[in-house]
């Protein structure tokens, strides 16, 4: 079963914040570097400074300042650093009652790799949760256990985007696809009461998805793109003086000229009249 597919049966499972069981940033004594020791918790390290390996049987999980650990609970492990420059690090002690499925979905060789090209953004996450521990409140408690939620899901997240790998691909072409014909929709029915629903029952697609297809594959949302259309409309409607204002509203699917003219308004820079002033302006009117 994929990866995708395991989540969609036990996602609402992963809704639910771990249970912090202690967090706080640690100088770790050398007595970790030598002996083989396991924690009654999963483990969120951030290193802060030196170089680690943290070896988990044959697995070696090499980090370095600014990089990112998980270690589930129970895993027998040795950190291994240097003993003359030390290691500092970021701790989040957690318990978390999906934890068997999710560490069962992204392991910890894994977890590192992605923790490493995503650095930046868990960091971030990180130093909040350091900083939020100053007054030591149960509000305190519940930032870190959010924050550390936020990081749990966005390694899963990057793991089911592996997974997928060419389905990726294969799902981008076919929204493309998808959006195309949605805007051959609009090309066609600008001048009515078209909406994002009715264009959805046209494709047999949720409205949801099409917003979101307009999001991820436009650099506008569905209104935007239909006002642009209606616009382009109006413009060569106004230029060619055969409409007055009032009727080229109505012929771009507006029955407020009023506020057809506001929206013109706002979309070129100048009022429908000004529009209708003849060839020499249609320069001006570059959208």
């Amino acid at each position: 079963m994929k990866t995708w597919q395991i989540i969609g049966k036990i996602s609402k499972r992963f809704y639910q914040l771990p249970d912090i069981k202690g967090a706080g940033k640690m100088i770790l004594d050398p007595v970790w570097a030598l002996k083989t020791h396991k924690s009654g918790t999963n483990e969120l390290m951030h290193v802060i400074r030196g170089n680690v390996a943290v070896v988990l049987g044959k697995v070696r999980l090499e980090a370095r300042a600014g990089d990112t650990l998980l270690i589930p609970k129970g895993v027998r492990h040795r950190d291994e650093f240097d003993l003359s420059v030390g290691l500092e690090a970021f701790y989040v002690f957690f318990d978390w009652s999906p934890c068997r499925e999710y560490f069962s979905l992204v392991k910890p060789l894994d977890a590192a790799r992605i923790c490493a090209t995503m650095s930046v953004e868990i960091g971030k996450l990180c130093d909040r949760m350091h900083v939020g521990l100053n007054s030591g409140t149960e509000t305190d408690r519940l930032l870190i256990s959010s924050y550390t939620h936020n990081i749990l899901i966005l390694i899963l997240r990057e793991m089911i985007r592996k997974d997928q790998g060419p389905a990726n691909a294969e799902r981008r072409r076919h929204g493309e696809s998808l959006l195309a014909k949605a805007k051959e929709y609009i090309d066609v029915h600008y001048a009515e009461p078209v909406s994002l629903e009715q264009i959805a029952g046209a494709l047999r697609i949720s409205s949801f998805y099409l917003s979101h297809l307009f999001s991820r594959e436009s650099d506008f949302s569905f209104v935007e793109y239909l006002t642009s259309v209606r616009m382009r409309k109006a413009k060569d409607l106004l230029l060619s003086g055969r409409e007055n204002i009032s009727e080229t509203a109505y012929a771009v699917g507006y029955n407020d000229s009023n506020y057809f003219s506001k929206v013109f308004h706002r979309y070129f820079g100048v009022s429908p009249q000004a529009a209708r002033c003849g060839p020499d302006r249609k320069q001006k009117y570059v959208k």
